[in-house]
């Protein structure tokens, strides 16, 4: 039977396939990790310690920029001296970790990160060896949070049965004078929450004395 152009068109034709879209290409990341606000960084970053090398001196890690001030906390390991690991922002500078003991955690510390100091899009964070690529340390437990009053404060502090006659929401805060209060405007240790009967912010109890010395990384500012 004679078939027709169309007849022989349709036995040939073949419908076209939609080509599969592409998968998302995630963006680059700068560093070793990336810190997510609120969850905790347990990884153990450094040089000669858990099977890690640092040759160039440096871990880095990457965060998103928020528009809210944030606290960083660290805990350093085999940190030698004061000014051994520089942490930076952006390149700018933080601070240092803090000593501790040779092949061991130090303390922790904690560094204030403004809203303002933050880039939009992605942040670096870097964590410095300033004295020998060589040497061993490293950092781990860093988690990024909003920033909270109850930073350094003992325990006695932070219960409303701590002995003292304190208003159920006033704070006790320790030689911050530089720091300011959003509500009054006016500096911590002038009136501000925690202003006490010890002077520049402080109720004066042993409590704020045993823990002025650990205020050397740790900065507080009101919620």
């Amino acid at each position: 039977m004679l078939k027709t152009f169309q007849d022989i068109y349709d036995a040939f034709w073949v419908e076209p396939v939609e080509p599969e879209p592409d998968p998302p290409v995630e963006p680059d990341t700068v560093g070793d990790f990336v810190l997510r606000l609120g969850v905790a960084e347990t990884g153990q970053w450094g040089n000669r310690w858990a099977g890690r090398s640092e040759p160039d001196g440096e871990v880095v890690a990457s965060f998103a920029g928020t528009e809210q001030d944030l606290t960083l906390s660290v805990t350093g390991y085999d940190i030698d001296i004061g000014d051994e690991v520089e942490v930076l922002l952006n390149g700018d500078h933080l601070g240092y970790l803090s000593a501790g003991p040779n092949d061991a955690l130090n303390g922790g510390d904690r560094f204030f990160i403004a809203a303002d100091a933050q880039r939009e899009g992605e942040n670096v964070l870097t964590f410095k060896q300033t004295q020998s690529a060589s040497w061993i340390w490293g950092v781990t437990d860093l988690l990024l949070e909003d920033v909270g009053i109850e930073s350094v404060l003992p325990q006695e502090h932070q219960d409303d049965n701590d002995g003292h006659d304190h208003a159920p929401d006033e704070r006790h805060l320790l030689s911050l004078d530089d720091v300011i209060d959003l509500d009054s405007g006016l500096p911590l240790g002038e009136g501000g929450p925690g202003g006490g009967s010890g002077g520049d912010g402080c109720c004066g109890c042993s409590a704020c004395a045993g823990a002025e010395a650990s205020l050397d990384n740790e900065i507080l500012i009101t919620a």
